[in-house]
């Protein structure tokens, strides 16, 4: 097998490596909520876990057990009558906030 000059070598890496962080870029107009779950994906979880529909869904904060701001999205979803808000952290994980109406 003939050997590549390092010029091409490197020139093949370059532009792989670029595809590679495209790939990881967002699209424009996908609000991620720092670097992790979009909102699109938020709301397929909660409605995957709640199986009711989301009313609403935005980007927000809640403060940890340690008092910092965890990025997220608030979305509330009607599950049989219910409404429930719930936050969706950057790691795709629920927490129920406890706020429940009829």
């Amino acid at each position: 097998m003939p050997k590549l000059p390092v010029a091409i070598l490197i020139a093949v890496c370059a532009v792989f490596a670029s595809a590679a962080a495209d790939e990881r870029r967002p699209e424009s107009g996908d609000t991620k909520a720092s670097s992790g779950v979009t909102l699109k994906d938020a709301t397929a979880i909660v409605r995957q876990a709640y199986g009711g529909r989301v009313l609403s869904a935005e980007p927000a904060e809640r403060r940890t057990a340690k008092g910092k701001p965890e990025p997220g999205y608030r979305l509330r979803v009607d599950v049989e009558g219910t409404v429930k808000t719930v936050f969706v952290d950057h790691r795709g994980r629920i927490h129920a906030t406890g706020n429940t109406e009829r």
